[in-house]
């Protein structure tokens, strides 16, 4: 299966409303929200919420 088929299944409208509370919520607080110290790290920091 093709990966960017596999990402369009998942991808919305929703994901890109998420992702600009994300950067709104970043320019408010003036740091990330989501800070991990490694790739893995950030996507299980993210994932848990």
């Amino acid at each position: 299966m093709n990966i960017i088929y596999i990402w369009t299944l998942f991808y919305g409208p929703t994901m890109d409303i998420w992702a600009c509370g994300c950067i709104l919520a970043e320019m408010v607080l003036g740091g990330p929200i989501f800070s991990g110290n490694s790739e893995a790290n950030q996507l299980f920091i993210i994932f848990r919420y």
